[in-house]
């Protein structure tokens, strides 16, 4: 059997598929055709990141659609609206982010600002009775991560990591082969990856300045689950204290 490539595209039109079924509990994966109404995403920031990949890829996905966004620019929102065909009702400042409570449109909000503002605007999200996804890594410190769990806990809402490797066909082959024990158990894995990135970034000033923690962390979620890691949150946890280890080193 031959391999095909398969492209950045495709992780992501999974991704968003897998995402939207992991937040609804209803909805079986097994189950033939999609169901009647998709489950609408807000986009939080309207960066490279969502421009270039989570935005064309909403356009593709069966179980879910872009219905709305929290951006700084009006303008920009506006012109979103035009693009993806949604309505400018559902366009938001991270003032008015609170407002998306009543909005019917909207089901799940994707998370996709500077890390050190991930647990703001998830909680946000939250507490205005929304789902959560949140893009890697999850938070700067591990008490973020606990205050943003709770929060989601506390308004009954499902939190999701915007994670594309963990749709990796052949990130799943190697975890199934893991599981089925056809190589033997599981010895250890290595990972590394990392680059400079330049000051103009650091749009939001002082909390952004520890972008480089998706990049060390961004393994453990791998590792642990190549070694059938289910403590989900102890994972989470884990993968903050070395960010944050990592920001008082450097700082």
């Amino acid at each position: 059997m031959t391999n095909k490539p398969v492209s950045r595209r495709l992780f992501l039109e999974h991704m968003g598929l897998a995402g939207a079924l992991a937040l609804t509990p209803h909805w079986s994966r097994a189950a033939e055709s999609p169901p009647g109404k998709k489950l609408g995403v807000a986009l939080v920031g309207l960066g490279n990141y969502s421009t270039h990949q989570l935005g064309p890829a909403l356009r593709e996905t069966k179980f879910c659609a872009l219905t709305g966004v929290v951006t700084g620019s009006r303008a920009k929102g506006e012109q979103w609206a035009r693009d993806y065909g949604f309505s400018q009702k559902s366009i938001y400042s991270y003032d008015t982010m609170a407002r998306v409570a009543n909005d019917p449109a909207i089901d799940i909000v994707y998370v996709v600002t500077p890390n050190g503002l991930h647990a703001e605007h998830a909680i946000a999200a939250a507490k205005a009775g929304k789902h959560v996804i949140l893009e890697k890594p999850m938070c700067v410190t591990v008490a973020e991560c606990d205050t943003v769990l709770a929060a989601c806990k506390a308004a009954n809402v499902r939190h999701s990591i915007g994670y594309r490797l963990f749709w990796d066909p052949y990130h799943m082959s190697c975890a199934g082969s893991r599981a089925e024990q056809d190589f033997g158990s599981f010895q250890k894995m290595k990972g590394d990856r990392g680059f400079v990135m330049s000051t103009w970034r650091w749009r939001a000033g002082q909390k952004t300045r520890r972008w480089w923690a998706a990049h060390g962390p961004r393994h453990l979620p791998d590792s642990r689950r190549m070694h059938g890691e289910k403590r989900r949150r102890a994972g989470i946890r884990h993968s903050a204290r070395v960010a944050e280890d990592a920001a008082r080193h450097f700082a």
